[in-house]
Order: structure tokens, then C-alpha cells, then sequence
């Protein structure tokens, strides 16, 4: 209604780059990501939009960043990626996660 943007006070609990997104019942679900750590996160981080508060639920199998992520039926969908810092080992599998 602003028309502009504006910060959240609460912080993502792990902070990470390239991770996955999707938004689905008024939460919004950030999932893997990369860090200066050799191999990519698997956590699954939920912002649930009523309270405006982080939590982890379910990580992914494998850690994983920079793959695309789509919501269908009611599941999340992150394929492929990259299973690690600044790239390889190139991952070829795609997980699901059903909330």
C-alpha cells in the first residue's frame, strides 16, 4: 500500500545467498543457500507472515543453491543447484517437500 519497500524486524535464522523461495500459506519457505562453508546449507527456514517470525522446519536431503524452485499442488519443488561454495559439485536430482 506503500508503494515502497521495507525491511522486516525479524532476521532469517541462518543468513545465506542463493538459496530457493517460495511463498505458500501466508508463510514464505527459504530453503538451502550458500555461505563461506565448503558445502551448501540444507536448512529450511519458514517466515510465517501473521506473527512475522522465523522458524526451521524440515531440511533439505542435500544442501543446495542457485536451482530453481516452483510450488505445485501444494508441494515445494528445488531442482538441480549446485551442492556446493561457489559452485560444483553440480547437483542433477530435484527434492520435494510437502509442508
Amino acid at each position: 500500500m506503500t508503494k515502497q519497500w521495507s525491511t522486516l524486524a525479524a532476521k532469517l535464522p541462518i543468513g545465506t545467498a542463493a538459496g530457493g523461495l517460495i511463498a505458500m500459506d501466508r508463510s514464505i519457505y527459504y530453503f538451502g543457500g550458500e555461505t563461506a562453508q565448503d558445502l551448501a546449507h540444507a536448512e529450511t527456514q519458514r517466515l510465517d507472515l501473521d506473527t512475522g517470525k522465523w522458524s526451521l522446519v524440515a531440511p533439505l536431503v542435500r544442501g543446495r543453491h542457485g536451482g530453481g524452485a516452483a510450488l505445485l499442488n501444494g508441494a515445494i519443488y528445488f531442482a538441480t543447484g549446485s551442492g556446493g561454495r561457489g559452485g560444483g559439485p553440480e547437483l542433477s536430482t530435484t527434492e520435494v517437500f510437502r509442508p
